[in-house]
């Protein structure tokens, strides 16, 4: 019949060492799970950065890309004008064509964006 006790008695040492031990191993272990924590929120911030950087340098691939195929695409259209662009007086031909208007405009926006991301994440 003593042995309904001993279950008993194991688990009423085992909750008393706990409640001794428990406090004790959180004030030694403290500054190293601080030092934990300080390590994952340093590599998160590294990761954050890191995605920015990509998304940016995606950003620009993709700008640089359209403008090229939509260069690429106007410039078939454009061989009859040239022809004709070659007839006209230097004061028109002086004017940047719209392609590289529009290339130079979203260079700018992407820089900006770029520049305005840095900012907050700094």
């Amino acid at each position: 019949m003593a042995t309904p006790y001993v279950p008993f008695a194991l688990g009423a040492l085992a909750g008393a060492v706990l409640a001794i031990a428990v406090p004790v191993i959180s004030r030694s272990s403290q500054p190293a799970l601080k030092e934990a924590i300080k390590a994952a929120l340093i590599l998160a911030r590294q990761a954050q950065v890191k995605s920015v950087e990509f998304m940016e340098m995606l950003e620009d691939t993709y700008a640089e890309a359209r403008l090229e195929a939509q260069a690429a695409m106007a410039a078939p259209a454009a061989a009859p004008r040239r022809r004709a662009a070659a007839a006209a007086p230097a004061r028109k031909r002086a004017a940047p064509p719209k392609a590289k208007v529009a290339a130079r405009k979203a260079v700018r926006r992407v820089t900006r964006r770029a520049a305005s991301e840095a900012a907050a994440n700094a």
